[in-house]
């Protein structure tokens, strides 16, 4: 990638990676600071294994989850016909899924740039807002107009660069597919076990 990097080191990453967790009791009952920081180095070697932290040049970063949730029951409207659920439906249901899906985007993008024209709803100049939840750096990519109104405002950070967007885009190409492997490989394993359920969508 042309500026941004993974982080690789496990010191770095639980530096960045802050933990929700405020371990005062386990269970029931009080724990020791020794429970607590046993707890706490669990808790960092799992979010190790199933997160990534990519950060630009200039310390800003952001965070995928790499394990993303496999919805294992297919929701339909009871007023269609119950879908066969094949792979190929499968892994259409669930790539929503995925956070860091940017092929429409992408699309609207080539739209603009070939044709002239596209929907209007994209950010000709994506950019990354602040999480606010804490001090830190953790950022989130902004790519979209929504109702015609920019999400731009006083938390935004600054636009992304073009070889940012060019990295960005490379990321989420590679992890949509190994997500897609993960899917091939659950509806191979557990196909027998998926299995849908209606539901009043006009009532």
């Amino acid at each position: 990638m042309k500026t941004i990097k993974k982080i690789e080191d496990y010191e770095e990453f639980t530096k960045l990676y802050r933990s929700n967790y405020k371990y005062g009791y386990y269970g029931n009952k009080p724990i020791t600071d020794e429970k607590r920081k046993e707890l706490e180095q669990k808790d960092n070697i799992n979010n190790f294994k199933r997160y990534s932290i990519y950060m630009f040049e200039d310390g800003y970063y952001f965070i995928v989850d790499t394990k993303t949730h496999i919805d294992s029951t297919i929701y339909y409207d009871d007023e269609t016909p119950c879908p066969n659920v094949t792979e190929e439906f499968f892994i259409h249901y669930n790539i929503r899924n995925f956070q860091f899906d940017f092929d429409e985007w992408i699309k609207e993008r080539d739209d603009l740039q070939t044709k002239g024209y596209c929907s209007g709803r994209i950010e000709l100049k994506p950019f990354i807002n602040r999480n606010y939840s804490d001090d830190s750096k953790n950022v989130y990519l902004v790519f979209w107009q929504y109702c015609g109104l920019s999400r731009r405002d006083h938390t935004t950070v600054r636009d992304l660069t073009d070889d940012e967007i060019d990295d960005i885009l490379e990321i989420s190409k590679q992890e949509k597919e190994r997500y897609i492997e993960r899917l091939k490989k659950y509806y191979k394993k557990y196909n027998k076990n998926i299995g849908t359920h209606g539901y009043w969508a006009n009532r």
